[in-house]
């Protein structure tokens, strides 16, 4: 990459670049019932979810939704790991891939910003996000 100056070089060289891998999912064909595409394997793609959470290796997951727009089935997952192949093998075990429900791409992401804010409550053993 070509910096214009000494400056903004270095600020680039500053930024923690922490290495992350982006699993993007969609439906694997269109369908007006999400829902009953997706529920047969929810509590098996949902126990995956943790096992990647609890193993270290999930930063995020969620689906791509808002307010305002119906949800299409599609998803992100975030997580750490190696390679870019090595997340593609990872990804085709999550069970809605396996059955061929939904299709994923892998792309990596360097998060160099942003901020996280996070309560723990000690006596009620609860934390909050936000």
């Amino acid at each position: 990459m070509k910096y214009e100056n000494e400056a903004l070089r270095e600020r680039r060289n500053a930024l923690p670049a922490h290495q992350f891998f982006v699993i993007y999912t969609e439906l694997a064909k269109p369908t007006d019932d999400v829902r009953a595409a997706l529920e047969p394997l929810v509590k098996e793609h949902l126990d995956w979810v943790r096992d990647l959470e609890e193993s270290g290796i999930l930063f995020a997951a969620g689906p791509l939704v808002s307010t305002d727009e119906p949800h299409t089935g599609a998803g992100m997952i975030i997580v750490r790991g190696p390679s870019k192949a090595e997340i593609e093998t990872l990804a085709a075990t999550c069970p809605f891939h396996k059955a061929g429900v939904r299709k994923f791409t892998v792309r990596g992401w360097q998060m160099n910003e942003g901020s996280l804010n996070v309560t723990l409550r000690v006596s009620s053993k609860s934390m909050l996000l936000g």
